[in-house]
């Protein structure tokens, strides 16, 4: 048996406030450990995808507040990252060219050359806006269901990337943030532990072991005042200096500040989901 049940067991029903109390903060530390663990396993799924993500994320919202640079093309978001990699592949297509099948290329300098020419005509040209509108008329002239958007998203991101002065479809990393976005919507679907399990992975065995004697000898104001300062350095406090005393093990991230990356990471997933639904219409041509 879990300590979680066993302590559970001893609190019971009862019609005594105090105990009534601590049960109730007995099953705040129990949610709140559920709500951690999730969000740690979530976080761990990630972070090997955070080199990746941290440029598309708030300064403020950071979990940590080192130096952090972005590039030039690092500067672009998901979406606009994303529509150009539509208008690259459009352009491939259109050469006869399709990335990831080798047959279609003939030499290593191919990839190069139309990155090159890609480049040149669509965002160092002094006439890149009038160039696309010409090649997107030549794709979809008179294609009533075309998405619009994703045609004013290209120019809005061409605009952005050409003030960059890039030159470099490779730079973008765009493998590097479809992996990412694989891992996120990895994390957030991993299966949430129980109660009495996340208790057990996250409380010292001293401590618990502690709950339980004090719960037996109904001692239950030690439950509550143990409970309190573990309660504060899960949720908003400082985790780190949490353990031995209260946590198996260290943390970096309080659940207040891991949730918030995992909020974070969502949003960014939805961006990029909405994106890549809208590019369905384009299979066809891609």
């Amino acid at each position: 048996m879990y300590y979680y049940d066993e302590i559970r067991n001893y609190l019971g029903d009862s019609d005594n406030s105090l105990v009534e109390k601590v049960s109730s903060n007995f099953e705040c530390l129990a949610t709140l450990c559920q709500q951690f663990c999730q969000c740690q396993s979530i976080y761990d799924h990630i972070k090997p995808a955070s080199p990746v993500l941290t440029q598309y994320r708030s300064a403020e919202c950071r979990l940590t507040k080192g130096e952090d640079k972005k590039t030039e093309e690092d500067s672009l978001s998901i979406l606009e990252k994303l529509s150009i990699e539509l208008l690259w592949k459009l352009y491939l297509k259109s050469q006869n060219v399709i990335e990831e099948d080798k047959s279609t290329i003939t030499s290593k300098g191919t990839i190069k050359s139309l990155e090159s020419s890609f480049i040149n005509t669509f965002v160092l040209s002094i006439s890149y806006k009038k160039n696309f509108e010409q090649f997107w008329e030549s794709l979809f002239d008179g294609t009533s269901f075309m998405n619009h958007y994703s045609k004013s998203d290209i120019v809005d991101a061409l605009e952005h990337w050409s003030i960059l002065n890039c030159r470099s479809v490779q730079s973008l990393n765009l493998s590097g943030l479809h992996s990412a976005m694989k891992l996120v919507d990895e994390g957030i679907k991993l299966p949430q532990m129980g109660k009495a399990e996340s208790m057990e992975e996250l409380i010292s065995d001293e401590l618990l072991d502690y709950f339980l004697e004090s719960a037996k000898a109904e001692n239950f104001v030690n439950i509550l005042f143990q409970s309190a300062p573990t309660i504060r350095a899960i949720h908003d406090g400082k985790i780190a200096s949490a353990y031995p005393k209260y946590l198996k093990k260290t943390y970096e991230y309080n659940l207040e500040k891991i949730d918030s990356y995992i909020e974070e990471m969502k949003d960014l997933l939805t961006v990029y989901n909405d994106v890549m639904n809208d590019r369905k219409e384009f299979t066809q041509y891609i």
